[in-house]
């Protein structure tokens, strides 16, 4: 869900643990809150700040458009299927 937003180019508010491991800075590519006032403080913040918002969500969609390209995707799945194919028929990876 997190990446869906950034690909639609809007201003996310996420935690912590939502963007582990996706390589997103932030305050580069959105806000980061920690529990419900932290959450609650970071969309006022984005609500009082249309710049922000603006830049948040397009430097959201810029990561996303170069982060989640299909091709990459589907060439990452086809190289785990190709793995998993070999591995249940015994072959060496």
């Amino acid at each position: 869900p997190v990446a869906q937003m950034r690909a639609a180019g809007k201003a996310v508010v996420a935690s912590p643990r939502a963007i582990e491991g996706i390589g997103v800075q932030a305050g580069e590519h959105l806000l980061v809150a920690d529990g419900n006032e932290e959450t609650a403080a970071a969309i006022v913040t984005l609500l009082e700040a249309p710049e922000l918002r603006s830049r948040l969500g397009a430097s959201a969609r810029a990561w996303a458009e170069a982060a989640l390209r299909w091709d990459d995707r589907l060439d990452r799945y086809e190289e785990l299927y190709r793995h998993l194919t070999r591995a249940g028929t015994g072959q060496a990876s």
